[in-house]
């Protein structure tokens, strides 16, 4: 060490270094700035072109997210490089997130081999060597590639599979703009916008379902995207939740969500302390493949610091009968609509449903389904639940309602009513 620069090439345990790279103690000055590590006492920042790297063991063929804190030290632009042979990136810091100054970031890629360097290099040049980001708390995460469902056609339609979210830290993980599906450490999901996207964890935000989701930053320059298979003439239900975080994101926010050249907008009034609201957009599909994008009408500061971006949070209801918490919100596909003929019966997803004019009813108890919402209910009545919401939309299309009332009475013996658009049975709540 010479002052606080690191001179040996191999002087941080697991590392080597290359260029200006200085070893930071918390609470260290820069001029009349205390310089603060978020976790544990010390961190590395990168001066003049200036990297740190390591190798580790992977598996070749599975894609792999790296997480990482930064933070900004000089007014100058800066921007960081980072690597996992022979892939590479490009992060822009030039707009931080977080009121104190750090942020965590992401970056996916697909490992080519057992064994590649990982490399964080900033390639600026200033006057001052010394002028670089801080670097702290480095972490890779395998990412389980995502699936398409029977009942959403959507891939990891409920973020729950994402980047390594660092303990201790509050702010969530920002991921980058131009993010290309194939290496997204949001698996499944574009970040095709001018600005980045935050996700998030329930344990230190407001997460309107699940246990993860996605905040939208920066109005219209801040947008996810998914291209998901679909097929022309067929009837889709793009169903979501919109809410706050919960992080003085105060006043009118606003989620327009796209499915094709369909669109539908859902406006928010936050009071910052958490909440959420849930929509649906019902589509026709016109080809094999339908862009869904999703992006903030407004533009967003928190109330309690006017610097800090924030804006609406995206997620999706948690299937409380699932024991691994997916999700049944997403695209899913409505069926074509039962016969019309009164008594007949169709097939849906290995259970019988008595269709008829006047009170529908169901043969016998689905097997379990994922449940939308209700994790206050015991777990039978959730799977009967589950199966009567399915039935009703059944039944919207089966007499051509554009609403049908989605309430569901269960007796002490768990028999099904279902209580259609202007009917009083069970209870008046259309």
């Amino acid at each position: 060490m010479k002052g606080t620069q690191v001179i040996g090439r191999n002087a941080i345990p697991q590392w080597q270094i290359t260029g200006f790279v200085e070893y930071i103690q918390w609470g260290q000055k820069q001029g009349d700035m205390l310089l603060v590590v978020p976790e544990g006492s010390y961190a590395v920042r990168l001066g003049n072109d200036a990297s740190i790297k390591q190798k580790v063991k992977l598996a070749k063929g599975m894609r792999y997210s790296l997480t990482f804190s930064a933070a900004r030290t000089c007014a100058q632009e800066e921007r960081l490089n980072v690597s996992a042979s022979p892939e590479s990136g490009v992060l822009p810091m030039q707009t931080m997130y977080s009121s104190n100054g750090w942020d965590s970031y992401a970056w996916a890629w697909l490992a080519k081999s057992d064994e590649v360097e990982v490399v964080i290099h900033n390639p600026s040049v200033s006057e001052d060597p010394a002028c670089g980001p801080l670097i702290d708390s480095v972490a890779i995460k395998q990412l389980i590639p995502p699936r398409r469902t029977n009942t959403n056609v959507l891939k990891n339609g409920g973020f729950e599979e994402g980047p390594y979210i660092l303990p201790n830290t509050t702010w969530g993980v920002v991921i980058p703009p131009h993010i290309e599906d194939d290496h997204s450490p949001l698996p499944g999901w574009m970040v095709e916008s001018l600005k980045a996207v935050r996700y998030l964890d329930a344990d230190d935000f407001s997460v309107p379902r699940g246990r993860r989701a996605v905040e939208l930053l920066a109005g219209k320059e801040s947008a996810i995207a998914q291209v998901v298979r679909t097929v022309s003439g067929r009837r889709y239900a793009l169903a979501f939740a919109v809410g706050d975080a919960g992080n003085a994101c105060e006043g009118s926010l606003q989620v327009e969500a796209f499915a094709g050249e369909h669109t539908i907008k859902v406006p928010y009034e936050s009071k910052g302390k958490g909440g959420w609201k849930r929509a649906v957009l019902r589509f026709t599909a016109t080809a094999a493949r339908t862009r869904i994008v999703f992006w903030s009408s407004n533009y967003n500061t928190r109330s309690d610091d006017l610097s800090s971006l924030c804006g609406p949070v995206l997620a999706t209801c948690r299937s409380s009968a699932s024991a691994t918490g997916s999700s049944r919100e997403g695209v899913a596909w409505m069926p074509k609509p039962p016969p019309r003929a009164s008594g007949e019966l169709t097939r849906r997803s290995s259970w019988w449903v008595g269709v008829s004019n006047s009170s529908p009813s169901t043969s016998t108890l689905p097997p379990p389904l994922p449940v939308r919402c209700t994790p206050s209910l015991p777990r039978q009545l959730q799977e009967a639940t589950a199966a009567a919401r399915l039935f009703i939309e059944h039944l919207a299309m089966l007499v051509g309602l554009e609403k049908v009332c989605r309430f569901v009475v269960v007796t002490p013996r768990h028999r099904l009513y279902l209580t259609s658009y202007g009917s009083a049975k069970g209870a008046n709540v259309c």
